[in-house]
């Protein structure tokens, strides 16, 4: 994805559009004024870590092993610490990004941060593929992790800013959704306009110009404003997930090995197929799956078509591409194999009989597809040299790239693999490479400077694999197995209903989920007094308590109600 240039995309937006600067000030007053729920780990930070190092390719930092092989940067005696404090470093570091003199934040507009230690700063304009949809997933999940309300300002912001620039006319061809990228920004090096003075309008596709979609991230977008609208109950979101959802289901064909249910790229005005094969259609299913649930339409009809070409096309064929914005021609991707196979362990018997079978050799043709034992020597395109990673050897890990068409080792693409790894142990038993996930979560901790710039190995800070599709993939590893969250902090660490409302003190965790039938996991630093929903006291087989070496598991499982407090012992 990275590295892959071949002509230049520059067009001028011609139309001028202003987002008030009310939502902005919401946002900023609600960072400073909202911290983290919990700051226990805090001192344990600058007098055991040393200073960050010159980026070498893939970490800052001096890297810690054991005889079982590599340990993570900030803690390494504390698995959960280490990642705790690198999800705090990264989200702190995304939502400080400036306001650029047109009124936007920088993270809704640019693709990489403009980090002054790294040659690839901000020379290439333009969002990232599906940027905005990833950040909003990984913020719902943080945001029940630590109770920070800024995470929710932010999803609303990022929601806001789409929505107001971003969709196709309703008299066009594919009505209502939105463009992937503001390509006015440009993307080719020395020729981006990334000073943030042109007006944001998001208006086509990085490759393919003014007017192309891509009906994929629109499904990615759309899954994801609903469950914004199921966290804050503004039907704005909800009513425009409703319109994109409307206008992908009208479209939804039975796919095959050349073309799948809904075309990779396609021009919204007129309806010509740009490209029409990706198989990265899971958020879109959910999309249809959710809605169908809620009653909101019936897209039960367009969610099976689409299951059954990922059933009887995929996964017989191993064809997972293409997914990313700025490549030409095909490529097959790990972030879609993986998303599937996650997927299919969360549907479980739903999915059919063959559901860990289908999980487990995705994850099998990943490891032999994208396995990275050794990175080799290279030199970028501004001579800056790389050393070779020797992860095999030297640490006994072994990262995973991002695609056939560039395999550099990735921090977004080694930390989804392990937490899927994780997930599939967690739902099959079979946690045979479990400990080599751990130590691919811990690889990706390398990446991360203390001032919360996560860096591509070889590359760049890019904001979706070290912002959005990053912190996601650590807390589904600790939500399924909640051994690798920290032992000195209160966390939810999964919910299977949307958590809208949760604050966190010494005295509870009180919480309230969209769906009054939900189950929860948390870890905690000591087991609770008592659990009530919707104040009435829990009885003992409607919650479970495993302790740990520190503290312990809870896991609350109720059909009662949806506001929920878990009691917690105070010191005395």
């Amino acid at each position: 994805m990275k590295n892959v240039r071949k002509f230049i995309i520059m067009l001028q937006s011609a139309r001028l559009i202003f987002l008030g600067g009310a939502l902005i000030l919401i946002l900023a007053l609600t960072h400073a004024c909202s911290g983290p729920a919990k700051q226990e780990n805090v001192e344990a930070s600058e007098k055991n870590v040393t200073p960050d190092l010159k980026w070498n390719g893939w970490s800052y930092h001096e890297v810690e092993s054991d005889a079982h092989g590599i340990l993570p940067w900030y803690d390494p005696a504390h698995l959960g610490r280490s990642y705790d404090h690198v999800l705090d470093l990264v989200w702190n570091y995304w939502v400080d990004l400036p306001i650029m003199p047109n009124g936007y934040k920088y993270y809704v507009q640019f693709r990489i941060a403009n980090a002054p230690d790294q040659e690839k700063g901000a020379d290439e304009g333009g969002l990232g593929g599906d940027q905005i949809g990833m950040a909003m997933s990984s913020w719902r999940l943080y945001y029940a992790y630590t109770g920070n309300k800024a995470l929710i300002a932010d999803m609303k912001y990022m929601a806001d800013t789409y929505l107001d620039l971003g969709l196709s006319p309703a008299d066009y061809s594919w009505p209502n959704i939105t463009y992937p990228c503001n390509i006015s920004a440009g993307i080719e090096p020395g020729e981006a306009e990334t000073s943030g003075t042109l007006p944001l309008v998001y208006n086509g596709d990085t490759r393919d110009g003014v007017g192309v979609t891509q009906p994929d991230k629109a499904g990615s977008f759309a899954y994801e404003l609903v469950m914004l609208y199921e966290m804050t109950g503004e039907t704005k979101y909800l009513e425009a997930a409703k319109k994109m959802a409307a206008t992908l289901a009208s479209r939804v064909v039975p796919g095959d090995a050349e073309k799948a249910p809904l075309p990779f790229k396609v021009n919204a005005e007129t309806g010509e197929v740009i490209a029409p094969y990706t198989s990265n259609w899971v958020s879109t299913i959910k999309l249809f799956e959710e809605l169908t649930r809620l009653g909101e339409g019936n897209y039960s009809d367009e969610a099976t078509t689409m299951k059954e070409f990922l059933k009887n096309v995929v996964l017989p064929k191993h064809k997972y591409g293409p997914f990313f914005e700025d490549i030409i021609g095909y490529s097959e991707t790990s972030i879609n194999a993986v998303t599937l196979a996650m997927y299919i362990l969360q549907q479980g018997a739903a999915w059919g009989p063959d559901w860990q079978e289908d999980a487990r050799n995705i994850l099998a043709f990943c490891k032999e597809k994208f396995s990275i034992e050794t990175q080799a020597y290279r030199k970028n395109r501004y001579g800056v040299e790389y050393q070779a990673g020797e992860f095999k050897k030297l640490y006994n890990v072994i990262p995973i790239a991002e695609q056939t068409a560039y395999m550099i080792a990735g921090n977004s693409h080694t930390s989804r693999y392990a937490s899927i790894v994780l997930m599939y142990g967690e739902k099959s038993g079979d946690t045979s490479d479990e400990a080599m996930a751990i130590r691919q979560l811990s690889w990706a901790t390398y990446m991360v400077k203390s001032n919360g710039q996560n860096c591509y190995p070889q590359d760049g800070a890019w904001l979706t694999d070290g912002y959005g599709d990053y912190v996601r993939h650590y807390l589904r590893a600790m939500a399924a197995h909640p051994e690798l969250a920290p032992d000195n902090s209160n966390h939810l660490l999964s919910s299977s209903s949307v958590v809208g409302d949760i604050s966190y003190s010494d005295e509870s965790i009180a919480y309230a989920t969209f769906d009054a039938r939900s189950s929860e996991v948390f870890r905690l630093v000591s087991k609770p007094v008592r659990i009530t929903v919707d104040g009435k006291k829990l009885k003992t087989h409607e919650y479970s308590w495993e302790s740990l070496d520190v503290g312990g598991v809870l896991r609350v499982s109720s059909e009662k109600g949806r506001n929920r407090v878990i009691h917690l012992r105070t010191k005395k």
